[in-house]
């Protein structure tokens, strides 16, 4: 019975932890997102006020975030990723 506790338990992480790696990769295409606007107004002001406008946003890196878990990877073998809190 207990075995099926930490199942269940082991099981409700695993979708949490896909839910966080799902949010991180919008967030991650919502930023590279903003790179490319940030980008295109960078061109409009260089285009409509010359040189002295063109670098005046800053140029923003998205940060790597590493590629989605399958909610099912206890069952080939968990990858072990470091504890949130």
């Amino acid at each position: 019975m207990s075995s099926r506790n930490i199942a269940a338990i082991h099981d409700r992480i695993d979708e949490e932890h896909f839910e966080v790696r799902l949010h991180a990769s919008a967030i991650d295409a919502l930023q590279r997102r903003v790179i490319i606007l940030e980008a295109a107004v960078r061109e409009l002001r260089t285009e409509a006020f010359g040189g002295r406008a063109g670098d005046a946003l800053p140029r923003h890196r998205a940060p790597e975030v590493p590629p989605l878990r399958l909610p099912n990877a206890r069952r080939r073998g968990r990858a072990h990723a470091p504890r949130l809190a």
